[in-house]
């Protein structure tokens, strides 16, 4: 990998910063969703709180591998692809909406 800043604002650290914090608070959310699905007995909402959770962690590792694929494609001028973290988190988020909808209606 080529070291070489091309952007002197470094924005894919930044993106990619903050694509993690999103995710490590979706996973904060889903632990925190999960011991209160456990504490009122509702299976449902503990089953999609931890599909959440998969989901943040599965962004944290796609996040890895696009902050490197798009350092390869800054540095060599080629554009950079669609962006996958957004979808995992999105689907994330909506699974944990799902699972306090769940709680609520308990």
């Amino acid at each position: 990998m080529n070291d070489r800043v091309w952007d002197t604002g470094l924005q894919p650290e930044r993106t990619a910063l903050a694509w993690q914090r999103t995710a490590l608070a979706s996973i904060v959310t889903a632990l925190g969703t999960i011991r209160l699905g456990m504490h009122h007995s509702s299976i449902a909402s503990v089953v999609i709180a931890s599909v959440a959770l998969a989901l943040s962690a599965a962004t944290i590792i796609r996040l890895r591998v696009r902050y490197r694929h798009s350092v390869d494609h800054l540095t060599s001028g080629r554009p950079i692809g669609p962006l996958g973290p957004a979808l995992l988190t999105s689907a994330s988020i909506a699974a944990l909406g799902c699972a306090a909808i769940v709680l609520l209606l308990r």
